[in-house]
């Protein structure tokens, strides 16, 4: 259930004219929009399913190489470094600030450690990664689709 700070918190977002609640958007039509945002959200209202969560659209958007608001949701401190998260001392506001700053002046370099970062957790990583850790010397091609013996 939203608290009454989450619920505040985002209908004053919605109130600003640069701020708009699509709704639902098929999946094709995403990289599109995302490529047209200037800061990617992933809210979550702070819960044991989003507590215990791996959000991939966190991984998507780290693919996109905007910055990154995260509310709600845990974020490991390789992850942290690439995003802007909330806390009990950091509001979205806050982090909506921090990551403006960043739009306003765009790093290079923040975009590629992002887009890196997103290279490592492709659906071909996680299955490589897996399938090692039960078979060690295999390796798995998605777009060959078949088992491989490795070196």
């Amino acid at each position: 259930m939203a608290s009454d700070r989450h619920v505040q918190t985002y209908r004053r977002l919605l109130e600003h004219d640069n701020v708009s609640y699509l709704g639902a958007v098929p999946y094709e039509d995403l990289p599109g929009y995302l490529q047209a945002l200037d800061i990617l959200l992933l809210p979550r209202i702070p819960s044991k399913a989003s507590t215990s969560s791996n959000p991939l659209k966190l991984f998507e958007y780290l693919a996109v190489g905007k910055p990154i608001v995260v509310d709600g949701v845990p974020i490991t401190s390789d992850v942290n470094r690439l995003v802007y998260t909330t806390n009990e001392k950091v509001t979205i506001q806050d982090a909506f600030r921090n990551a403006m700053v960043e739009v306003r002046n765009p790093s290079k370099s923040k975009v590629r450690d992002r887009q890196a970062y997103a290279l490592t957790r492709t659906w071909d990583q996680r299955v490589n990664r897996a399938l090692r850790s039960v078979l060690p010397t295999y390796t798995f091609s998605v777009g060959a689709n078949q088992l491989q013996r490795g070196n």
